[in-house]
């Protein structure tokens, strides 16, 4: 017999081992404006008010916490915080396993929902780039809720009530879906857990609904700034002319039809065999499925994913097909096949007498395995990528501080304030979209960056215009720092 806590550490070490050259993926895209605004914040002593500012709709002071932390102790290096995005997907696929477990009582199950999750890449391009792994650490709180509430309605434990009160404290504080938390609360109170635990946990509701209010505060607080946030500019002037509805209800067919069933897998019959697998298993079983738990994944992953369509439809339709709008449907679609094969599992004397457990689990090993793989291949080519954005910062630093050690005496530098274009990344280009997608900012001010490259002393002898000193100048052309010259 196969021990079934080694293949779920196996998995877990292969899944942590796919990831590790994204750690050293540099930052860009919006990483690039949180750290810009928190060394202007540090400058003017206003960190706590930079932690609660609005970033387009969202107000994360837990993630901009984590930046705080890695820039205070390795400053641009972003090693620290693609470790806490590490430790958070780990933790994702341990809950993934544990609900599944609690949900089925089947460890074949709970092996197949931690094998899905970790098999499929629809989220690697969110992990790799610090900014779009925002959404993961809410996915993660969402389940720790879902878990602590479980446990505490089996425990009774005071540890389980007050993990589901943190998480519902945090969660919007980790991206703005977590507002949708206290939905979430009530349905899976409703749908997903029996008669005596849902006595044992009545009176925790209201005291839940109450710690939810309190996690509003810093939204109320910035309400007008998420109302009128900038980025809203490309499909309107605030949040409410942004709004699509229509849209999203023609696009979700599409969008679980062809685009998320196929894809969940890298083998579009692979992702094809599982879901007819599940459709035989409720054809023969239909009464042995689980289907309120089915239905709450279902609305779980699908209504959040509808939020984020409504608010992103007016810039086009590729710019749903980013890998971090695959989060909360690719949890759904783990914990949703098991469910709906657990009859099959469970029932089948055909696959009984091969031993079902082992022959899951080596199955389910040898495709991890495989996923491993190219998911390491893959954040080797985003690490590849994405060091030319490091590159171009080093050298960026590089150009001013030999400069000013060349020129110990200078009180003063005139340099032009042109764009500097940043390198593009051809793993984050959507199929079909627009080069915008790809960086968000395919260009920056030159002054927009040294505030953040520059030290401070540096910073205040150079002086952006519309000319650069001409000894400056031929000390960039002579050095080959031609990114500064144009």
């Amino acid at each position: 017999m196969i021990s079934v806590e080694l293949i779920f550490f196996i998995i877990l070490v292969i899944y942590a081992f796919s990831l590790f050259p994204s750690i050293s993926v540099p930052y860009i895209i919006d990483d690039i404006d949180h750290l810009h605004h928190l060394v202007v914040a540090i400058k003017e002593h206003s960190v706590v008010e930079w932690l609660f500012r609005p970033h387009n709709e969202h107000v994360i002071p837990v993630i901009k916490s984590l930046y705080l932390i890695s820039y205070t102790y390795f400053g641009l290096n972003p090693e620290l915080f693609h470790l806490f995005v590490l430790a958070v997907c780990l933790g994702v696929a341990v809950l993934a396993y544990k609900l599944t477990l609690v949900f089925t009582k089947s460890t074949t199950c709970a092996i197949i929902a931690l094998s899905l999750f970790t098999t499929s890449h629809l989220i690697d391009n969110a992990i790799f780039v610090g900014t779009n792994s925002h959404i993961i650490f809410c996915l993660f709180f969402f389940l720790l809720l879902f878990y602590a509430l479980w446990q505490y309605s089996l425990t009774a434990k005071r540890s389980w009530r007050f993990a589901a009160f943190l998480s519902v404290l945090i969660l919007p504080s980790t991206f703005a879906l977590g507002l949708t938390s206290i939905i979430f609360i009530f349905l899976f109170y409703w749908l997903c857990m029996d008669g005596d635990q849902r006595q044992r946990i009545k009176t925790t509701l209201p005291l839940l609904a109450t710690t939810w209010i309190f996690s509003l505060v810093p939204y109320i607080y910035g309400l007008n700034k998420i109302v009128h946030a900038e980025h809203y500019s490309n499909g309107g002037s605030n949040i409410y002319e942004i709004a699509r509805f229509m849209v999203p209800l023609h696009f979700i067919n599409t969008y679980i039809g062809s685009i998320l069933i196929p894809s969940l897998l890298n083998n579009i019959y692979l992702s094809l065999g599982i879901f007819f697998l599940s459709a035989l298993s409720i054809f023969c079983f239909p009464r042995q499925v689980s289907w309120k738990k089915v239905i709450f994944l279902l609305i779980f992953g699908l209504f959040n994913n509808f939020i984020i369509f409504v608010f992103r439809s007016a810039w086009g339709i590729p710019g749903l097909q980013l890998p971090r709008y695959f989060t909360f449907p690719l949890i759904m679609m783990a914990l949703s096949y098991p469910l709906l094969l657990s009859p099959l599992i469970a029932n089948n004397p055909a696959i009984k007498k091969f031993s079902t457990l082992n022959v899951t689990l080596v199955i389910c090993l040898f495709f991890v395995a495989c996923a491993g793989i190219h998911r390491y291949n893959q954040a080797n080519r985003m690490l590849t990528e994405t060091m030319l954005v490091q590159n171009l910062f080093v050298n960026f630093k590089k150009a001013f501080v030999n400069y000013t050690q060349q020129h110990p005496d200078i009180k003063r530098i005139n340099v032009t304030n042109g764009d500097i274009k940043l390198p593009s990344v051809s793993l984050l280009r959507i199929d079909n979209g627009p080069v915008s997608f790809m960086l968000r900012f395919p260009s920056r001010q030159r002054r927009f960056l040294a505030e953040f490259l520059l030290p401070e002393s540096i910073n205040q002898k150079v002086h952006w215009g519309k000319t650069t000193d001409p000894d400056f100048l031929n000390y960039l052309k002579t050095n080959d720092y031609l990114f500064l010259t144009n």
